[in-house]
C-alpha cells in the first residue's frame, strides 16, 4: 500500500503544479508553430463518456482530436472531459499565427524526433500494429508495458482499471501509461524549465520513464528513425492548447492527423440558356446555390461528410461524421485514400433548385494523401426548378371571337416527360406513361387547375404544382378540347419563355382549330312536281349566320345575324359559298374560311336560308329554313345538314303511268310481281325516278303521278321505262335469271289520264332431245321416263323410227332461281299390259342428269351395248395332260378370223376395232393348255388348229356359238379320245348329249363357256378348264 499512497500524492501534486504552468514559459526550437487556418480554425475535441479510474478519487479521460486518437498533456485534468460529446474549440494559447506547433520529421532535435516516433509506435496511434510489431532490442512500446501490467507488484496501481474494463482493461491501461509518456516526451521537446515533472509520476515514473527512453532509442538509432521518418510522411503531428470560452484551463493536446487529398466543389445549373436568361434580369436566384448541401459517402455507404456551399456554389463549411453536427469553416473535403461518392442531400435555399439525384464517384490514391494534392475541382450541377405555363388558342379566331358556340374553357392537357411518351398517347389513349402534369383551361386559355395525377385538382394559381425541375424535353398534348373546337393531334414542346416572379417560365401554346363545316352546297332547287335541277338558274336566296343555336323564327326575332349573303342559282338549281355565286344584291360582307385555305366554310351557330328570288317561270318559296351546325356529343364530329332542297311550284299539264306487272310463276301466297323496281327516264332530262310495283291480287303495280306530258317545245315528252328486277341487299338491281330479259319500253301519255303499261315475266322454257342408239341397230320402240328434281315434271316419251323422243316447254329455273335438274332413265320396250321390260342381251345404259339451257334444246344420247361372252379352250394329250404352245386361229362365220389384245400369257379379248395396234391373230396355249377369248359378241365361231408342235392336229373346224339372249352360264366340253371327239349339244339348258370325233390316238378337250362380259361370267374360275370324263 505503500506505493499506492505514494501515487496518489504525486498524481495530486500533478494537477496542482500544471494547472499552474503558463504556455507562455514553452520554448521550443526545431518545430514549427502554424496558424488556425491549417486546422481548420477549430478543432472539437471528444471525450470518453466513462472515465478510465486512477488512484484514489482521479480519473483520466480517452481523447478523440478532430476524429483521430489524441492525447491530452497530463490527461487527468478534470477540466478536459466532454462526457462523450463534441466540443468546438475555435480560440487558442498563443500569438496569433503561433497558436498551433506543427511537428517535423525532418528535425534533428533528439526530443521532437522522440515524440514523433511515440506518436507513431504507442498505443491507438501507430499504424497497423507498430505498438506491438515495431521492437528495438527485441523490445515494443507492447511488451514493455506487459512486463508492467503482469507484474503483480503493480497490481494496486491497475485495481479500479481492472475492475471497471475487466476484459478491456489492457487496452486502457496501455491509453494511460502511453499518455503520460507522450506527455513526459511533450514536456522535453518544449525545454520544460522546471525539473518537477520529472518526479511528477512517482511509482509510475520507472513505466513512463523506460517507455519514454524507447522512443529516444528510436530516435538515436539511424536506421530505426528512416522507418519511422518514412511512415511519418503520410500523416501531420499537431499540439494546440485550446482556451474555453468560460475560462477553465485546457491542457495542450497533441494529435497525429494522417494526410489527406483536399478535394473542391464548384457548382452550377444545367441550362445555359436559364443562365443567360437570369443574367440579363435584375434577379439573380438561379445564380445563387448558398444551402446546397453534398453528403460524402465512402464505398460502404458510410456518411463521411457533409459539405454546405456558398452563392457561388463553392463549399462554404463542412461538418464530418466526428463533429458532432458541428460545422468546420473549410471550403474543401480533407479525404483519406478510397473511394467516395458524392451526392446532393439537401438543394439550394432558394427553392430554384430541385435536387438532383446524380451519384458523381471520387477516387483517392495514398500518394493524392501523402502529397496532399488538391483534386481536380468536381464539377457539380442542379436541375433549375421552372414555372410551367399553358396556353390555348383558336387558330382562327375570326369564327370563334364572341361567339358562344365556342370557348376555351375546359380544355384538357398533359405535359409528358419525353417525346415517345406523348407520341404513345396520341397513338392510344390508354397509354398514359411519364405524365408529369395535368391542366384544364379557362375561358381565356390560361389554366384554371392543375394536377400531378389528373383526379385532385388545385384551382390556386400559386400552387406549388406549377414548379417543375426544368427539362427540355417535355411536349404537351391536347387530351380534350375545349367546346367548339378539334382536339390537336400533335404533341408540342415547352420552351423557356421569359420569367414570372423570379422564376423561369416554361410555356407552349396549342391553337385549336375551331370545328366548321366547309359545306359545298347549300341550297338545291328543284321543280316540285318533277323534281328536275336543270334550268333553274337565276334563283336568289338570303344567307344569314347567328353565332348560337336558335330554332323557331321566334327566337331569332330581334336577333341580329354576324354576317349574311344574297346568292344566286346555277343551270343545275344549286348554290353555294363562293364569291362567283355573290347575287347583285348580296351585301359584300367577306365568308368565313377554312384556316390556310380559300375553301369558305360556316362556324358553329345558326343558318337560315330563304328564297328572295324566283327562277323564270317559277313562283317564290316562302318558307324560311333553319339549320344548326353544331357538335355531337358523342362522337365529336360535326352535326350538319345536308344542301336544302327548295321544291319550286309551276304550271303545266300533267298525266300519270301506271305499270302493270305479271310473272309466270306468281301465284297467291308467292307473290313473284311484287316488289320489281322500275326506272322511268324522260328523254328531256326532267324525270329519273326509280319506282317499285306493290301487289295486286297475284300480279303487281306501280304508279307514277304528276308527270309533265309536253315538253317546253310542245312535243310529247317520252318516257323509257326499264323493269331493274329486285333489289338486292347491297342497293344494286337484278331480273332472276329463270326470267327472260324484259324489254324497255318507249311511252308517251296525256293529259290528265293513267295510262297503263304491262310489263309480264316470261319464264325461260326450252326442249329436251332423247337420242337412241344401238350396237344391233334397233333404236324404235324404247321408252324413257323424263323427271325433275322439282316435281313438276314427269313424262314418258318412245323413240321414233329415227331413234329421237322429243319433249317441249320445260322450265330452265326453278323459283329459287336455280337450274332444274332432269334425269331421263331407259324404260326398255313397253308390254301389252303397259308395263316395260329391258331386252337380256343389252347391257342397260345409266341414268342421266341434265340441267337445261333457254333457247337451246338439249340432246341426251342413250346406247344400248350388247353383252358379251366368253370362251376357254383346253388341249391335252391322249393321258390328258396339257399341251403348252399349240396355235389355234378363231374365226367369226360371219366376220371371219377374229382379233384380239393378247392381255396374258392365256387370257386374251377380242379387239372392238381390227385396227386397233397391238392385235394378234395366232392364238397360243399356256403351260395349262389353255387359250381364254373373252369380249366376244354374240354370233358363230370356230377354231382352227394351225400348229400341232409335232402332236396329232385336229383337221376340222371346232364350232360353237355365243347366244345373246342366255343370261346363264353353258358349259360346253369337248374330249378327244381313240380318235374321237366329245362335244355336248350346244343349248341354254346345260344338260346335253355328248358328241365324239375319232382323232386317232391324240384326245382334243376344250371347254366353252358363253356369258354376258357385263355380268361378270368370268368370275368362277372353277367351272374353267374342268376335264370332260369318259
Amino acid at each position: 500500500m505503500k506505493i499506492l499512497k505514494k501515487l496518489t500524492a504525486v498524481i495530486i501534486s500533478l494537477v496542482t503544479v500544471f494547472a499552474m504552468f503558463p504556455i507562455a514559459k514553452i520554448t521550443a526550437s526545431a518545430y514549427s508553430y502554424t496558424g488556425l487556418s491549417e486546422i481548420g480554425n477549430k478543432i472539437l475535441l471528444e471525450s470518453s463518456a466513462k472515465p478510465i479510474p486512477w488512484t484514489d478519487s482521479l480519473v483520466a479521460y480517452e481523447f478523440k482530436i478532430n476524429g483521430e486518437i489524441g492525447y491530452c498533456i497530463d490527461p487527468n485534468t478534470p477540466a478536459q472531459k466532454t462526457e462523450g460529446k463534441t466540443v468546438e474549440f475555435t480560440d487558442f494559447f498563443g500569438e496569433t499565427g503561433k497558436e498551433v506547433i506543427k511537428l517535423d520529421p525532418n528535425s534533428n532535435n533528439e526530443n521532437e524526433k522522440a515524440l514523433i516516433a511515440a506518436l507513431n509506435t504507442f498505443y491507438g496511434v501507430a499504424y497497423g500494429d507498430y505498438f506491438s510489431s515495431f521492437e528495438v532490442n527485441g523490445k515494443s512500446a507492447k511488451s514493455i508495458l506487459d512486463k508492467y501490467i503482469n507484474n503483480s507488484l503493480y497490481e494496486p496501481l491497475f485495481a479500479k482499471i481492472d475492475k471497471e474494463f475487466g476484459s478491456k482493461a489492457n487496452e486502457k491501461k496501455y491509453y494511460i501509461l502511453s499518455h503520460y509518456a507522450l506527455s513526459q516526451l511533450e514536456h522535453q521537446m518544449l525545454g520544460d524549465p522546471t525539473s518537477e515533472w520529472k518526479a511528477w509520476y512517482g511509482d509510475t515514473d520507472t513505466i513512463i520513464n523506460e517507455l519514454a527512453d524507447f522512443a529516444h532509442s528510436i530516435a538515436k538509432s539511424s536506421r530505426n528513425w528512416s522507418v519511422i521518418k518514412k511512415r511519418s510522411e503520410s500523416s501531420n503531428f499537431y499540439i494546440c492548447q485550446p482556451k474555453p470560452s468560460d475560462g477553465t484551463y485546457c491542457q495542450h493536446l497533441i494529435v497525429r492527423i494522417p494526410k489527406k487529398a483536399k478535394l473542391y466543389l464548384k457548382k452550377s445549373g444545367t441550362s445555359e440558356e436559364i443562365k443567360n436568361l437570369t443574367e440579363q434580369t435584375t434577379d439573380k436566384d438561379y445564380l445563387n446555390f448558398a444551402g446546397a448541401q453534398y453528403t460524402l459517402y465512402s464505398d460502404d455507404n458510410k456518411a463521411v461528410a457533409v459539405a454546405e456551399l456558398d452563392k457561388n456554389g463553392n463549399i462554404a463549411k463542412i461538418k464530418y461524421s466526428y463533429s458532432n453536427q458541428d460545422w468546420i469553416t473549410k471550403n474543401y473535403f480533407e479525404l483519406g485514400s478510397g473511394q467516395y461518392y458524392l451526392k446532393e442531400t439537401k438543394a439550394p435555399a432558394n427553392g430554384y433548385f430541385a435536387l438532383s439525384d446524380k451519384k458523381y464517384n471520387v477516387t483517392v490514391t495514398t500518394d493524392d494523401c501523402n502529397n496532399e494534392r488538391i483534386l481536380d475541382i468536381l464539377q457539380l450541377s442542379d436541375t433549375e426548378i421552372v414555372k410551367l405555363k399553358f396556353k390555348k388558342e383558336s387558330s382562327n379566331p375570326d369564327l370563334t371571337t364572341d361567339n358562344d358556340c365556342y370557348s376555351l374553357d375546359g380544355g384538357m392537357f398533359a405535359v409528358f416527360a419525353n417525346k415517345k411518351s406523348a407520341y404513345d398517347y396520341l397513338a392510344d389513349n390508354s397509354v398514359k406513361n411519364n405524365i408529369v402534369r395535368y391542366f384544364i383551361t379557362d375561358s381565356n386559355g390560361d389554366c384554371k387547375a392543375i394536377s400531378k395525377d389528373g383526379n385532385s385538382w388545385d384551382y390556386n394559381a400559386n400552387s406549388e404544382l406549377y414548379k417543375i425541375a426544368y427539362s427540355d424535353s417535355y411536349y404537351a398534348v391536347e387530351m380534350a378540347a375545349p367546346k367548339g373546337f378539334k382536339s390537336y393531334n400533335r404533341p408540342v414542346q415547352m420552351t423557356i419563355n421569359g420569367t414570372n416572379g423570379g422564376f423561369v417560365v416554361l410555356s407552349a401554346t396549342i391553337a385549336d382549330e375551331p370545328m366548321n363545316d366547309p359545306i359545298r352546297i347549300l341550297v338545291q332547287k328543284k321543280d316540285a312536281i318533277t323534281g328536275q335541277t336543270t334550268n333553274m338558274s337565276g334563283a336568289e336566296f338570303t344567307v344569314k349566320y347567328y353565332n348560337g343555336y336558335y330554332y323557331s323564327e321566334s327566337e331569332l326575332a330581334g336577333k341580329s345575324p354576324e354576317r349574311k349573303w344574297v346568292l344566286k342559282t346555277t343551270e343545275r338549281g344549286n348554290t353555294y359559298l363562293s364569291d362567283s355565286n355573290r347575287a347583285e344584291s348580296d351585301f359584300g360582307e367577306p365568308f368565313y374560311y377554312v384556316p390556310n385555305s380559300n375553301d369558305p366554310t360556316l362556324p358553329l351557330g345558326t343558318i337560315t336560308i330563304q328564297e328572295t328570288k324566283a327562277p323564270t317561270g317559277y313562283k317564290i318559296n316562302p318558307e324560311l329554313f333553319i339549320r344548326q351546325i353544331k357538335v355531337d356529343e358523342v362522337t365529336g364530329s360535326i352535326t350538319t345538314f345536308n344542301e336544302i332542297e327548295v321544291p319550286e311550284p309551276r304550271d303545266t299539264v300533267y298525266g300519270n303511268l301506271t305499270i302493270y306487272k305479271t310473272a309466270d310463276d306468281s301465284k297467291r301466297g308467292a307473290n313473284t310481281a311484287k316488289d320489281v323496281w322500275f326506272n322511268v327516264k324522260s328523254d328531256d332530262g326532267v324525270t329519273d325516278e326509280n319506282i317499285v310495283t306493290k301487289s295486286k291480287g297475284i300480279d303487281g303495280a306501280a304508279t307514277l303521278s304528276n308527270l309533265p306530258v309536253y315538253k317546253a317545245s310542245g312535243e310529247y315528252v317520252k318516257y323509257i321505262i326499264t323493269e331493274l328486277g329486285y333489289k338486292n341487299a347491297d342497293g344494286t338491281y337484278s331480273v332472276p335469271d329463270r326470267y327472260i330479259p324484259p324489254a324497255k319500253k318507249t311511252v308517251t301519255l296525256k293529259e290528265n289520264v293513267t295510262l297503263s303499261f304491262y310489263f309480264a315475266n316470261r319464264l325461260q322454257k326450252t326442249g329436251l332431245i332423247v337420242q337412241k342408239e344401238s350396237e344391233d341397230g334397233i333404236v324404235s320402240g324404247f321408252y324413257f321416263s323424263v323427271k325433275s328434281d322439282d316435281g313438276k315434271t314427269n313424262k314418258v316419251l318412245v323413240t321414233g323410227e329415227d331413234g329421237t323422243a322429243h319433249l317441249t316447254n320445260l322450265a330452265v329455273y326453278n323459283t329459287s332461281n336455280e337450274k332444274v335438274k332432269y334425269t331421263i332413265d331407259e324404260l326398255g320396250f313397253k308390254n301389252a299390259d303397259g308395263t316395260y321390260y329391258f331386252p337380256a342381251k343389252y347391257v342397260k345404259p345409266a341414268a342421266q342428269t341434265v340441267t337445261l339451257e333457254d333457247g337451246k334444246s338439249f340432246v341426251v344420247t342413250m346406247k344400248n351395248l350388247l353383252k358379251r361372252g366368253s370362251v376357254e379352250l383346253l388341249k391335252t394329250d391322249g393321258n390328258g395332260n396339257p399341251l403348252e404352245g399349240i396355235e389355234f386361229e378363231l374365226y367369226n362365220t360371219k366376220t371371219g378370223i377374229v382379233n384380239v389384245i393378247n392381255k396374258n400369257s392365256s387370257i386374251m379379248y377380242e379387239a372392238a376395232d381390227s385396227k386397233t395396234a397391238d392385235t394378234v391373230t395366232k392364238l397360243v396355249t399356256d403351260s395349262d393348255g389353255r387359250i381364254i377369248v373373252n369380249n366376244l359378241l354374240p354370233g358363230d365361231y370356230y377354231f382352227l388348229e394351225t400348229n400341232s408342235k409335232g402332236n396329232m392336229p385336229y383337221a376340222g373346224k371346232i364350232n360353237f356359238t355365243i347366244s345373246p339372249d342366255s343370261l346363264d352360264r353353258l358349259d360346253i366340253q369337248l374330249t378327244v379320245k381313240n380318235n374321237s371327239v366329245f362335244i355336248p349339244e350346244t343349248g341354254g339348258t346345260g344338260n346335253n348329249r355328248p358328241i365324239y370325233i375319232e382323232i386317232g390316238a391324240a384326245v382334243l378337250a376344250f371347254t366353252i363357256l358363253v356369258g354376258a362380259i357385263g355380268l361378270g361370267i368370268r368370275k368362277k374360275k372353277k367351272n374353267i378348264g374342268k376335264k370332260a370324263q369318259q
